[in-house]
C-alpha cells in the first residue's frame, strides 16, 4: 500500500483562524466599563436614601412612595421585607456619601467621553440621522424574528444611534437634577 496514496484520499480540514476585530477604541470601552459599577453603586445608595422617606422619621417608613387612593395602598414602592433582605434601613447618610462620591465619578468619566468622543471625532457616528428610526424599528423586527434582513449596516444602527444620544442626554438630565438637588444646600 502506497503511503502517499492514503494521504490523498484522507480529507484534509481547512485551517481556522478566528481574528477579533476591535469595533471602540480603548477609551470608549474603560470608560462604559467604568460606568457599571459607578451606576450599580449609585442605585444601591439611592435605596439607602429612598429608605428615609418617611415625614415622620421612623413612625411610618416608607408611606411616601407608594399607589392608591386615599389611605388604601395597592403598592408600595418597595414593601417593607425588600429593605430587611437589603440591609437598608437607617443607613441614609451612608448612602449620601456614596452617592455624593459616586456622583462625581460619574460626572467626571461623563465629561471625559463626551470630550475624547468629540476630540476623536466619534460623535459624527452616534448622532442619530434621518433614517435612524426606521432603521431602529427594522433593527427591532428583526431582533423579534417578525423580519429577515438587516438595514444597511455601519458602525453603529439606528437603534444603537437613537439609544446611544438618549445615553448620554439621560445622564446629562440626571447630573443637572443631582446637581439641582444637592448644590442648593451646598450653596450658602
Amino acid at each position: 500500500m502506497n503511503i502517499a496514496a492514503i494521504d490523498e484520499t484522507v480529507p484534509t480540514t481547512p485551517q481556522v483562524s478566528i481574528r477579533l476585530e476591535r469595533k471602540h477604541p480603548l477609551a470608549i470601552r474603560w470608560m462604559h466599563w467604568i460606568n457599571f459599577p459607578v451606576l450599580f453603586t449609585m442605585i444601591w445608595s439611592g435605596l439607602l436614601i429612598y429608605w428615609n422617606d418617611s415625614d415622620n422619621a421612623y413612625q411610618h417608613p416608607h408611606r411616601v412612595y407608594r399607589v392608591g387612593i386615599g389611605k388604601l395602598t395597592l403598592f408600595r414602592f418597595f414593601p417593607d421585607w425588600f429593605y430587611k433582605v437589603l440591609h437598608v434601613p437607617y443607613h441614609v447618610t451612608e448612602g449620601l456619601g456614596y452617592h455624593f462620591f459616586f456622583m462625581w465619578v460619574f460626572a467626571l468619566n461623563g465629561i471625559a467621553w463626551v470630550l475624547y468622543t468629540w476630540i476623536s471625532g466619534e460623535w459624527r457616528l452616534l448622532l442619530p440621522q434621518r433614517r435612524s428610526l426606521v432603521d431602529a424599528i427594522q433593527v427591532t423586527l428583526v431582533d423579534l424574528h417578525l423580519r429577515k434582513g438587516l438595514p444597511p449596516q455601519t458602525k453603529y444602527n439606528g437603534a444603537q444611534r437613537i439609544a446611544y444620544t438618549s445615553c448620554i442626554m439621560m445622564g446629562a438630565l440626571m447630573l443637572l437634577t443631582g446637581f439641582a438637588i444637592y448644590k442648593p444646600t451646598q450653596a450658602h
